[in-house]
């Protein structure tokens, strides 16, 4: 088991970095004002601009999803097209959209939280508040695999805006 721990981290590090170099997706800090801690989420550079729609993309729980990953093992027995959201990232891309990856499952960097994304609920209300509600985008598409479903809905309870912009919703 600590193999396969030690080759699931390494697939996510993988995914992670190929979030920027092969999607050329950015890192935002969240909190997006300074804090003692902070984690990040990845999107397009003018995913606040950009007029059209906008895909958001929410993982599962940890330890198996992660920014940018469905399901670690589906990377590892599967593959990389299966397992990564890498497929939906480029063909939203291909049709111009904007694409924003949440990260809800760092909630701590060695031991101290993250203001905002104390769990994954605050992570994914803090990024409606800090980037999502503001954004231009004529609608708002999401993804939300496995406990992505249940932190999508709690979103859709706590924030009215949520309610109102999110067009569609796929849970897988």
């Amino acid at each position: 088991q600590s193999n396969y721990n030690e080759v699931a981290d390494g697939v996510v590090a993988f995914v992670q970095q190929q979030l920027t170099t092969l999607c050329d997706l950015l890192p935002y800090p969240l909190p997006s004002t300074a804090a003692d801690a902070n984690s990040v989420v990845y999107a397009t550079s003018d995913f606040q601009e950009q007029l059209g729609p906008l895909l958001l993309l929410i993982c599962g729980s940890a330890p198996g999803g992660a920014a940018g990953v469905w399901g670690r093992s589906l990377c590892i027995n599967a593959s990389l097209h299966e397992g990564a959201m890498f497929d939906y990232i480029f063909r939203a891309k291909t049709l111009g959209w904007a694409v924003v990856v949440a990260n809800p499952n760092v909630n701590d960097i060695c031991g101290k939280s993250i203001t905002g994304s104390e769990s994954p609920h605050r992570h994914l209300r803090t990024l409606w508040t800090s980037y999502l509600d503001t954004a231009k985008a004529s609608k708002i598409l999401v993804v939300a695999h496995s406990y992505g479903a249940p932190n999508l809905v709690n979103l859709l309870k706590v924030e009215a805006s949520a309610r109102e912009r999110v067009a569609a919703v796929a849970f897988t």
